[in-house]
């Protein structure tokens, strides 16, 4: 981690130092985290985002989503509750929340709009079934 604070740190200075300096970096959560996690505080604070379009999966693999669910029992609760939602707040790349952080980067919560969302409703199905939540 402090590794990562340093790094962020340097491309901080170059940005600073020199006007024309451009980097670009492509990561998920961990990229994410560094960004945004410190808020305000963030060494790169000040990143341009560019998303790509979502890819979408014709044929899910129902055996991958199970795994990514019983990834993330600790947050069974929360899930729980999530699995009633249609929408589960406004997106952004980091959110305050660390079990909707989990649902996102496993690919289980998407963005649409300017919302999460469930990825489709086969997701919440095995979500249901693998946590064995009450009724939807």
């Amino acid at each position: 981690m402090e590794l990562d604070k340093q790094f962020s740190r340097i491309v901080h200075s170059l940005k600073n130092d020199f006007k024309n300096f451009s980097a670009l970096f492509i990561g998920k959560k961990k990229l994410a985290s560094l960004v945004y996690k410190d808020d305000d505080l963030s060494p790169l604070n000040t990143a341009i985002e560019i998303f790509f379009p979502e890819v979408i999966l014709e044929d899910i693999d129902r055996d991958l989503i199970i795994r990514q669910f019983l990834s993330l029992g600790k947050y069974r609760d929360d899930i729980c509750k999530y699995l009633k939602k249609e929408t589960l707040g406004l997106h952004k790349v980091w959110s305050y929340s660390e079990s909707i952080n989990a649902l996102f980067w496993k690919n289980l919560l998407v963005k649409k709009g300017r919302k999460f969302v469930w990825r489709d409703e086969l997701t919440k199905q095995i979500g249901q079934e693998v946590f064995e939540c009450e009724e939807i």
